[in-house]
């Protein structure tokens, strides 16, 4: 004979009056949030697939870089050589960085994160180098939850980026 479980059963989907202590439970087992928790958040969205494909194509734009090409395959017309891709990557990098320092609000830095992550990425990826002074563990960590929410091509190319040994830091 077995008896019931006494136990109340707790809602961890945060509605109604559990979700105080829901959150507080989601706290303790998840931690202290990051602020790239906001990112990976807004690609959980359902534009997700237009957001993500709108913000390479608008930062980009502004870089008078073809960024999509050439975060997915390291190489876009007109950039051939390691060096000038490394190179392209690693400026958009940097000013989707001060991009995300100047932003107002959470919404406003998820875009230049996005970017800035994705070019980490793709230098990981395809130049085998890491262009940050952030540590690798923290950057795969990243990379794998943007790769669990993120559409088609990104995924490959952020769990590439986790994969490779890497040769170089800049």
């Amino acid at each position: 004979m077995t008896l019931p479980d006494p136990t109340p059963s707790l809602n961890f989907v945060g509605r109604g009056e559990n979700a105080h202590v829901s959150r507080l439970l989601a706290l303790g087992i998840r931690g202290p949030t990051r602020p790239v928790d906001n990112l990976v958040a807004r690609a959980t969205q359902p534009d997700r697939a237009a957001w993500t494909e709108q913000t390479v194509a608008a930062v980009g734009s502004a870089h008078g870089v073809p960024l999509r090409e050439l975060l997915l395959t390291g190489r876009a017309p007109g950039i051939e050589r390691r060096e000038d891709s490394l190179g392209y990557l690693t400026r958009v990098k940097d000013a989707c960085k001060k991009a995300a320092a100047k932003a107002q609000g959470e919404s406003d830095a998820s875009e230049p994160m996005l970017v800035y992550f994705l070019c980490l990425g793709a230098a990981m990826a395809h130049h085998t180098t890491l262009i940050s002074s952030m540590p690798r563990s923290e950057i795969e960590g990243v990379l794998l939850d943007l790769a669990c929410v993120l559409p088609d091509p990104w995924v490959d190319l952020l769990c590439r980026a986790t994969l490779v040994e890497l040769t170089g830091q800049r």
